[in-house]
């Protein structure tokens, strides 16, 4: 098994955003702006045979989270502050 980081860029809206990324321990590393964009860097195993499909949904300060989120991290976008959380996760395809 190979290990790499990858970076994905998650807008921040009001609905999910699905990420595929290859491996089974998908580990969130690191969350925050880059620039004006909202970033997660990911430990991945690149050579991994299967990927997994990961809903990542923001949430404001205050707003309700499902029971079963994950939490990944948290920015700063100005005044604003949001929560990154993955929602859902599903087996992708067999590479």
């Amino acid at each position: 098994m190979s290990r790499t980081i990858w970076k994905c860029q998650i807008p921040i809206t009001n609905r999910s955003h699905t990420v595929t990324l290859p491996g089974v321990g998908i580990l969130p590393v690191h969350v925050a702006m880059q620039g004006e964009i909202p970033t997660m860097w990911v430990e991945v195993d690149p050579d991994a045979k299967k990927t997994w499909d990961i809903d990542y949904q923001w949430f404001g300060t205050g707003q309700d989270i499902p029971g079963n989120a994950m939490y990944v991290g948290t920015v700063q976008d100005g005044a604003l502050v949001f929560h990154l959380y993955g929602v859902a996760f599903s087996n992708g395809a067999t590479r």
